[in-house]
Formats: C-alpha cells, sequence, structure tokens
C-alpha cells in the first residue's frame, strides 16, 4: 500500500472524525461515551485504509465508460547480472531526507514519552508511598499540583488543603484511576509518536482529557457544590509546572470544565447523535475505495470495460481485459492468429528483460521488489502515457520508466493498434517487473 495514500486517509479519517465530534458530541454530558468514541476514530483512521478490499468489488461491479482497456502481463522476474550507474542518484534523495526527517522525529517524541515516564517513577521514589486498595497514594514535596498516573495517586505535602477538599481530590483522582484513564493517554501518545507530524492528534489529546476531566468532575459533584468545587480547581491550579502523561487535579481547559459542571444533563433523545457514526464510517470506507480503484484510471472514451481479478499481483488496484483484437506487435503479425498475442507478450518482455539493466544504487543497499509499469498503446499504434505505478527505491522505477519511453522511440518496435468491434481502441498494458537479486548480492 503507498504510504503517502496511507497517511493522507488517516489523516482525512480523523478529520472527519473530529470533525463530528466537535460539532455535534462535544457539548454533550455523556462522557464516557464520547470517551469511546474517541479511541473509537483514533483506532479507526488507522483500521480504515485496511478495509478498502472489502468494497473494492462494489466498484468492479458498476464500472461503465472508462478510457481504455487495460491487459496485466505476467510477472517478469530481473535479477542483478549486470550493472548500470544511474546518473544523478545519491543516497540523500528526496525520499531518504524525508525518511531521515520522519525519524528523527519519531525519536525525540518516543524520547520524550520516557522522560516524562521517567519523571513520573523519579517524584514516586521521592515520595512516600501509602497503599490503599486498589491504589496507592504518594505524598511528595514535590511543587506540584496533585495528579495520577496508573494506580498511583500523587498529592504533594506541602499544600494548604483541608482534610475535605484532600478527599475531594482524592475521589476525583480515583476516577481517573478507576476507569484507566491513563491507558487512553498512553495508546493517544504512542500514535502521536509515530505519526508526530499530524496536528490533529493534539486535538484528539486534548478533546480526551478534557472528558476524563468532566467523568471525574462528575462523580465528585454529586456530593459538592460547584461553587465550591470551582474555587477548588482555581486553588490548585499551577500555571508553570508541566506534567506528561498524567491527570492533573487541575487542568488548563478551567473554564471548559466549569462551564460543563453548570450545563443541563443531555437529554436521551441526543443520544441518537451517535447513530450516525456508522454512516460516515461507511462513507469513508466508500469513497476511498473509490479512490483506490479509479486511481490509474483516466477517463477518455466511452468503451465499457469488462474485469478480471490481477490474482492478488498488487492489491487490486489495476485490472485486465480482453478486446476482439489486442494490440501485438508488427513482427508478430505473420504468426497465426492464436500465437500472435503469446508472440508479442514474449517479444515484449524479452526486449525489456534485455533493456533493463539493475541500478547499481540498488544493487548496493540490497533493494528487490515489485514494480509497476504501465503505458498505452493509442489507436495509431504508438506507446504514450507511460506511468510508474509502483516503485521500490533505488533508482529502479525510473530505469524501469526509461526502457519503456526507450522501447516507444525504437524504430524496430512497431505496434498494431488493438480493435473492439469496428473500431481501433487505447490499450493499456500493465508490466509487473520483479526485480530479484542473488543471495550473495544482498
Amino acid at each position: 500500500m503507498d504510504i503517502l495514500f496511507y497517511i493522507v486517509q488517516i489523516s482525512l479519517s480523523w478529520l472527519v472524525f473530529f470533525g463530528f465530534y466537535h460539532f455535534f458530541l462535544r457539548k454533550e454530558t455523556f462522557f464516557n461515551t464520547n470517551r469511546w468514541y474517541l479511541l473509537f476514530a483514533l483506532t479507526s483512521g488507522l483500521i480504515v485504509p485496511l478495509a478498502l478490499p472489502i468494497f473494492k468489488g462494489i466498484f468492479e461491479a458498476n464500472v461503465a465508460t472508462l478510457p481504455t482497456y487495460v491487459f496485466t502481463l505476467g510477472e517478469l522476474t530481473i535479477g542483478a547480472e549486470s550493472e548500470q550507474v544511474i546518473q544523478n542518484t545519491t543516497f540523500w534523495t528526496w525520499r531518504n531526507i524525508i525518511l531521515s526527517i520522519y525519524i528523527l522525529g519519531l525519536c525525540f517524541f518516543a524520547s520524550r514519552f520516557f522522560t516524562g515516564i521517567f519523571n513520573i517513577i523519579k517524584i514516586k521514589n521521592n515520595g512516600s508511598e501509602s497503599i490503599q486498595s486498589g491504589y496507592s497514594i504518594i505524598k511528595t514535596t514535590e511543587s506540584i499540583p496533585p495528579f495520577s498516573f496508573g494506580k498511583w495517586l500523587f498529592l504533594p505535602v506541602n499544600s494548604s488543603l483541608s482534610q475535605e477538599e484532600e478527599q475531594q481530590i482524592i475521589e476525583h483522582e480515583l476516577v481517573h484511576i478507576q476507569a484507566r484513564h491513563s491507558l487512553d493517554i498512553i495508546v493517544v501518545e504512542w500514535i502521536s509518536i509515530l505519526f508526530w507530524f499530524n496536528p490533529l492528534l493534539l486535538f484528539f489529546r486534548n478533546a480526551l482529557q478534557e472528558v476524563h476531566e468532566y467523568a471525574a468532575d462528575k462523580v465528585v459533584l454529586k456530593n459538592v457544590s460547584v461553587k465550591h468545587y470551582g474555587q477548588l480547581l482555581l486553588q490548585q491550579a499551577f500555571p508553570n509546572v508541566e506534567l506528561a502523561l498524567v491527570h492533573k487535579f487541575s487542568q488548563s481547559q478551567l473554564k471548559n470544565r466549569i462551564k460543563m459542571m453548570t450545563q443541563k444533563p443531555s437529554s436521551k433523545t441526543a443520544r441518537v447523535k451517535y447513530l450516525f457514526i456508522a454512516p460516515l464510517l461507511l462513507l469513508l470506507l466508500i469513497t476511498f475505495s473509490a479512490y483506490k480503484y479509479a486511481e490509474t484510471l483516466t477517463p477518455e472514451s466511452n468503451n465499457t470495460l469488462k474485469e478480471m481479478p490481477l490474482n492478488g499481483l498488487v492489491e487490486d488496484t489495476t485490472v485486465y481485459t480482453k478486446v476482439d483484437q489486442m494490440p501485438i506487435l508488427m513482427d508478430c503479425s505473420n504468426e497465426p492468429k492464436k500465437e500472435q498475442k503469446r508472440c508479442t507478450q514474449s517479444a515484449l518482455m524479452k526486449y525489456i528483460y534485455n533493456s533493463f539493466k539493475y541500478p547499481k544504487v540498488a544493487k548496493d543497499n540490497g533493494i528487490e521488489g515489485l514494480i509497476l509499469v504501465s503505458f498505452v498503446v493509442n489507436k495509431d499504434g504508438q506507446i504514450d502515457k507511460i506511468k510508474l505505478l509502483k516503485d521500490i527505491g533505488g533508482g529502479c522505477g525510473q530505469v524501469a520508466l526509461d526502457v519503456i519511453q526507450k522501447m516507444a522511440t525504437d524504430e524496430n518496435v512497431k505496434w498494431k493498434a488493438g480493435v473492439q468491434g469496428d473500431k481501433k481502441v487505447n490499450v493499456q498494458f500493465t508490466v509487473p517487473l520483479r526485480l530479484r537479486l542473488k543471495k550473495d548480492e544482498n
């Protein structure tokens, strides 16, 4: 699967799901439901692209007016018996630069995550632990707000809290501990590490922490007035203290929390909004599947395509068909009609095999795999619209394109156009090239 397309799908899925949350669910008082919705939205964004093959059949069964007839040749394996130095190709290609930047970002955010874990453990080890039923209270001399992480509840010993106020804080943090809210944060953090470049994850993290606090506040407010509890939140605000991965008793969303405390509970009919999640997910799946299926097809004519599956060669992104008369090489036109197609395939693959030189960069770096190249034999018997559908890097894709381009201008390679009915048509050939190094060359 193309990684860029996968990232785009993830981003669009997260954008749609978060947009739905922001405009329709954010103000509802179904805090636990919103928590699970946000987690569902994050994980669904990762899974949606993987489900695309399920929906591919919908479009295969309803294709009309496609531009060209597509024909996929059998896979050709090319070894590295010969070498060719690719001009202007160095290790620092754009692909490698982007990969290096990604890895640096990955390392930075992963180190920040582990630093946060280390700081929490350090505070625990320097504090005084009191084991309770199902959790531990850690009294610390650090100048920090009360917070919880996992089954640890941290309380500063130098605070001016009354016993009643301390109990309210403990009750609040116990909600986080018992509901395992820290696991939510860890999941979001790890997704944020893998996709550190995506700003949408910051919105998801803030929204998830917010609903955690709403749920904990709701439990405490059963026994405390909103006014008194709001004052306690303000007293425990530590604007200059930042702790990653934890649930601080006083978060930065104080205004939203106090506003939510005074809000009237949502009606039961408001739960109907959550029913729209299923069609929303289905719409994303169908949209991405339709785009993936059509991405290699460019409308040019009104011919109808009869498809057959590609037998899993490359994730069902291409199709092939049979027209009344397939394009053939002129050199094969004197062969018996039944042999013309086989002759053309054999000659074409032989030409590509003899012309393709394994790039030195790819060989030195052990790069091998499947390349897909397509070209169109148009109505005039000329080769055009040469495209690289799948690449493996190391200059391999460019060599494949150069070979087809060379064939297009080679006076010794002439084509007879394909025919459908009584009209000449465009026929797209898809060429799978399997590049494979010898074991002692890897």
